[in-house]
């Protein structure tokens, strides 16, 4: 009985240990996976932390980026409306730069037909008739002043040549316009003053020319003028002599060899059939320029826009 006794407390202790160690083992096991749950939380939190911040930069980002596209887009339509801007700003200058001319000189654009405000010389008028003989002689335009002024720009001064200039031609324009309004008779009248003043529209500036500079600019316009008044006058005497020694040599010639020239009506006409204001072409015979008034305005015009209609030779 006692060594059965000793055998079971023997197993009760051992029993003990054996619970004791469960114990202890359990609790480490438990710490170990506390430990571990508590690692991995942290793990956890901070990736979802870095996760949040991510999206975060990535919403600014998003947010940036349309920002600079709406910019991207204003800036694109700011430039749009500039180069618009520029393309009317240089058609402006161009239609500035073709009026300019035209107006001072007040003659017809280059290659158009010439004007008809100023009559023809005599020996022109005789030499558009026919003769008994029903000879006619073709007679091609010669370069008259415009073309001269088109190839040699240097040979008259114009007054647009400087920019700082532009505000003592407003003023001069006006004067102009002025004088231009006073000769109501004048049917071709209305489309000059309409280009004189859109042209003053064009050139005015934002201050006004004091007296002093006004009488320098204008006695420089009528040096110029005069120039071109006397170039005028001596290409006008030199015409006449040519139309004279041609006239004389046709006449010589008709005479001597009356079968040498065709009539007018097979030989075709120098200038194209259009209509003109109702008037015939030049070397027609059909119409003579009608005579301008006289009167004081019409001088300045004389002075401003003098032109010559181009002899026709052969």
């Amino acid at each position: 009985m006692e060594t059965q006794l000793e055998e079971k407390n023997q197993e009760l202790l051992r029993a003990r240990q054996r619970e004791k160690m469960n114990e202890e083992h359990n609790k480490r096991l438990s710490d170990t996976v506390d430990k571990l749950l508590s690692e991995s939380n942290e793990r956890l939190q901070l990736h979802l932390k870095e996760r949040m911040a991510a999206l975060e930069d990535k919403n600014s980002l998003l947010r940036e980026i349309e920002s600079t596209k709406k910019q991207v887009e204003e800036l694109q339509n700011e430039k749009d409306q500039l180069v618009v801007n520029i393309e009317a700003i240089r058609a402006e200058n161009d239609q500035l730069r073709i009026r300019a001319p035209a107006l001072h000189h007040r003659g017809p654009h280059l290659g158009s037909v010439p004007d008809f405000r100023y009559p023809l010389a005599p020996s022109v008028i005789a030499d558009n008739q026919t003769d008994s003989y029903s000879t006619s002689v073709l007679r091609r335009p010669q370069k008259g002043r415009l073309a001269a002024l088109r190839d040699e720009p240097s040979r008259v001064q114009t007054l647009n040549e400087q920019d700082w200039e532009r505000a003592q031609q407003a003023s001069v324009l006006a004067n102009v316009a002025q004088a231009f309004e006073s000769d109501a008779d004048i049917s071709d009248g209305e489309e000059d003053r309409e280009t004189i003043f859109s042209s003053v529209d064009l050139l005015s500036p934002s201050g006004q020319a004091d007296a002093q500079t006004l009488a320098m600019m204008l006695q420089e316009q009528l040096d110029a003028i005069n120039k071109e008044i006397r170039l005028i006058q001596e290409e006008k005497e030199n015409t006449e002599q040519r139309a004279e020694e041609i006239e004389s040599r046709v006449d010589s010639g008709s005479l001597d060899n009356p079968g040498q020239f065709r009539s007018m009506n097979s030989i075709p006409p120098p200038f194209p059939s259009r209509n003109l204001s109702g008037s015939s072409p030049p070397g027609s015979g059909l119409s003579t320029p009608r005579r301008m008034p006289h009167s004081p305005a019409r001088e300045v015009d004389r002075l401003g826009i003098m032109t010559l209609v181009s002899i026709t030779c052969f």
